[in-house]
């Protein structure tokens, strides 16, 4: 009786998409999604406003507690000092709102944050 034969093993079908490709696969479809509702320029103005007033508190207390001049090296700037490293950071106008962003997520989660900055346009 001859030996039954194993069917072959088709290699082509453990062949997966290249990364870059499936990366750009899934970052067409994101924008295919997003591109109709964040075009408005209306809209990006409206979520700054909203994130500015979101971030506004958390940015003033930043700035009370790291005021101008605040380190004899850096005259005319605000500067945060980590004591423990010696290391020192400008504050800028970015890092603040940067931080003040991270505080904000930290207390009150990122759906809040981003129901908060998205507006009603009466869709």
């Amino acid at each position: 009786m001859p030996k039954p034969q194993e069917p072959e093993f088709n290699y082509e079908e453990l062949e997966l998409p290249a990364t870059h490709d499936h990366v750009m696969q899934q970052q067409v479809s994101h924008r295919v999604m997003l591109i109709p509702y964040f075009h408005s320029p209306r809209l990006i103005l409206s979520m700054k406003a909203n994130f500015d007033k979101l971030t506004a508190p958390t940015r003033q207390d930043l700035e009370e507690k790291y005021p101008l001049d605040n380190h004899p090296l850096f005259p005319g700037k605000r500067i945060y000092s980590d004591n423990k490293t010696g290391s020192h950071w400008e504050l800028t106008v970015i890092r603040l709102n940067v931080w003040a962003t991270h505080l904000v997520w930290n207390k009150f989660g990122i759906l809040y944050m981003i129901f908060s900055l998205i507006p009603s346009i009466g869709m």
